[in-house]
């Protein structure tokens, strides 16, 4: 059996805790919980091929590196929720707000990410976007990434759109739909990338 991981994070005032474990070889997945006063407020659950089977030493290594990534991406707030003064746009203007929002919000690891359909979102409309992951730098597909589409808005916090894993090739077909845009006048639709080779998150302005 493959001893799990579990840490104690403490970011601003609030203690997260994080454990991670493997889910056996009959369900070759590596799963990562994310606590707080003991309500679970994420998971995050990565396939690896188990065919032929790994050594447990080899498991051992996905589950740290995994582990790690998450504790990473609490301490540089991905877990925060939105302060009530995050979008006031003070003496800026809203492409600078918007501008400010990508560089203090976009990461990037061992994995590249590319969207295609961003363009044909927006307020009210339904339709897919094909999200494709490879490494770096060999430009090799990354199979089981798990991806997360989330919509950001100036009023209300994240909404998931939707989520789920790529293909061999490396890409994720993922339908969605942008609700009616009410008095919101900026949205961004923010896409997260988890996977054993990386992490990756990249945000794009809606026109």
């Amino acid at each position: 059996m493959i001893t799990g991981f579990n840490t104690d994070v403490k970011h601003k005032t609030k203690v997260y805790h994080v454990q991670t474990e493997d889910k056996g070889r009959e369900n070759p997945k590596i799963e990562t919980l994310v606590y707080m006063g003991g309500e679970i407020l994420d998971s995050i659950k990565v396939p690896y091929h188990n065919d032929p089977p790994l050594e447990e030493k080899k498991i051992s290594e996905m589950m740290e590196a995994q582990h790690k990534r998450i504790i990473r991406n609490i301490k540089i707030g991905k877990f925060d929720e939105p302060e009530e003064d995050e979008w006031e746009l003070g003496n800026h203007s809203l492409d600078e707000a918007v501008l400010s929002y990508l560089s203090e919000n976009t990461t990037e690891d061992q994995i590249s990410v590319s969207v295609d359909g961003i363009s044909a979102l927006g307020s009210g409309v339904s339709s897919s976007i094909t999200v494709t992951v490879v490494e770096i730098p060999s430009n090799t597909p990354v199979e089981h990434a798990e991806i997360w589409v989330k919509l950001i808005t100036s009023n209300k916090t994240p909404l998931e759109l939707g989520r789920g894993t790529t293909s061999p090739d490396g890409k994720l077909i993922l339908p969605c739909s942008i609700p009616i845009n009410g008095q919101s006048s900026t949205q961004i639709i923010r896409i997260q990338v988890f996977s054993v080779k990386g992490t990756a998150e990249h945000s794009y302005p809606l026109n």
